[in-house]
C-alpha cells in the first residue's frame, strides 16, 4: 500500500508540470515484466487548454495492429485483453499509466496511447511507442527474471547482531513482489522508484546469529502476484570461540 501511495504521490506532484500548451507525453521506451504477474507503463500526459471533466476524456492504448489494449469503453477493448488493462489514475489528472494483469509472454507491444477530448481534439502519440519485455519461469530462456539481490558479510560472528539485505528490481507498483527470508529475525522493507518504469523493493533482515548458524544456508524469496517465487541463497559463515556456548 506504501509503494502505491508512493506512485500516486508521483503523479500528483508531477500534474503541474504536464500542464502546457502542447500535445506531450511522457513514457519510457520499454518496461520489463514478468509473465503471469503485472505490469505498470508509467504515462504523463500534457495537452492545450484547461483541465477537462472525466467524462470529456477518453483515453485508449492500441497496438500497431490496431488492436485495442483499453479504452474508457470497456467494450470495446479487444478480446486478447478483456479484464486485464486498466489505468492507474485518473486522466483528468492527466495520469495515463497502463496496468496489464496478469502479463502474458505475448503482451510485448509495442504500445501507443491516444487521448480524445470532447468538442476539441484527439490526438494519438505515435511517436512515443512503449514495448514491454516479458521475462518468463524458463530456465533455458533468455527472459528468465534475475534472482534477488541477497548481501551478507562474508564473515559474522556468533553474538553480534548482523543485518542482511535482499533487492529486487519489478515494474509493478500496485502489486509489488513480497520478499521472503528464511531465518527469522526482524524484517523492514521499502521501495523506490526507479527509471524507466522500474521499482526497487529492498528488505532487510536483523539477527543475532549462534553458532548453529555456521554454514547454514540463508535464502531471499521473491514470491509474485500468481505464486511464482525466484530466490537467491547463500551459506552463512559464523565464526564462534571455543568458549562460545551460544545456542
Amino acid at each position: 500500500m506504501e509503494t502505491l501511495r508512493k506512485f500516486y504521490l508521483f503523479f500528483v506532484i508531477s500534474v503541474s508540470v504536464a500542464k502546457g500548451d502542447s500535445w506531450h507525453l511522457e513514457v519510457p521506451p520499454s518496461v520489463v515484466g514478468l509473465e503471469g504477474s503485472c505490469v505498470v507503463i508509467p504515462c504523463l500526459l500534457s495537452y492545450p487548454g484547461p483541465d477537462r471533466k472525466a467524462s470529456d476524456l477518453t483515453g485508449i492504448w492500441f497496438t500497431d495492429s490496431n488492436e485495442i489494449v483499453y479504452h474508457s469503453s470497456t467494450t470495446k477493448i479487444s478480446t486478447n485483453f478483456q479484464h486485464r488493462t486498466s489505468l492507474l489514475g485518473e486522466l483528468r489528472h492527466r495520469n495515463c499509466s497502463l496496468k496489464i494483469s496478469p502479463l502474458q509472454h505475448t503482451d510485448s507491444g509495442p504500445f501507443t496511447f491516444r487521448i480524445e477530448i470532447e468538442d476539441f481534439n484527439k490526438y494519438s502519440f505515435a511517436k512515443n511507442k512503449v514495448s514491454i519485455t516479458v521475462k518468463v519461469f524458463l530456465f533455458t530462456n533468455e527472459y528468465t527474471p534475475e534472482p534477488p539481490t541477497l548481501s551478507v558479510e562474508q564473515r559474522i560472528k556468533s553474538g553480534k547482531k548482523v543485518t542482511t539485505t535482499c533487492t529486487f528490481l519489478h515494474s509493478c507498483p500496485s502489486d509489488p513482489p513480497n520478499l521472503t527470508w528464511s531465518h527469522q529475525g526482524k524484517v523492514s522493507s521499502q521501495s523506490t522508484r526507479q527509471t524507466n518504469g522500474q521499482w526497487k523493493v529492498t528488505s532487510s533482515l536483523s539477527f543475532t546469529p549462534t553458532k548453529r548458524d555456521h554454514e547454514k544456508l540463508l535464502s531471499c524469496t521473491a514470491v509474485f502476484t500468481g505464486g511464482k517465487k525466484v530466490s537467491s541463497i547463500t551459506v552463512l559463515n559464523t565464526l564462534f570461540s571455543a568458549n562460545n556456548y551460544i545456542n
